[in-house]
């Protein structure tokens, strides 16, 4: 027998309302606040010691042996972009809806931005 879907007027799967912080963002626990306060405390905002440990820490998590840490998400992108060697004439494809940012940096590294669905 064939149903309909929730939205045409069929049986919802999930009947429970979702928990209020499951769409907060950022999501922040009781540890990041504490590790948060502890760099305000200590001074430490561009300390090497507390990247470092975070590198160390966020590293093991994932299984990776190497990792760096960047002041934001467009710093990140750009030396991603630096470490695959993108230049003049390469193409990338960026996802549907990106940060304006990364285009920015596309056309700054001389690569050729290709709209999704494009070859």
């Amino acid at each position: 027998m064939k149903k309909n879907l929730a939205l045409l007027g069929g049986d919802p799967v999930i009947t429970e309302k979702a928990p209020e912080a499951l769409f907060r963002w950022p999501i922040i626990t009781e540890e990041d606040e504490a590790a948060a306060l502890e760099v305000i405390r200590n001074n430490s905002f561009s300390g090497i010691d507390i990247t470092e440990k975070f590198q160390e820490e966020f590293c093991a998590w994932i299984g990776s042996k190497y990792g760096v840490c960047y002041c934001n998400g467009t710093l990140s992108i750009a030396a991603a972009m630096f470490a695959i060697g993108l230049g003049a004439g390469d193409e990338i494809i960026p996802s549907g809806v990106p940060y304006r940012i990364v285009h920015v940096l596309i056309i700054d590294d001389n690569g050729n931005e290709c709209p999704q669905g494009t070859p």
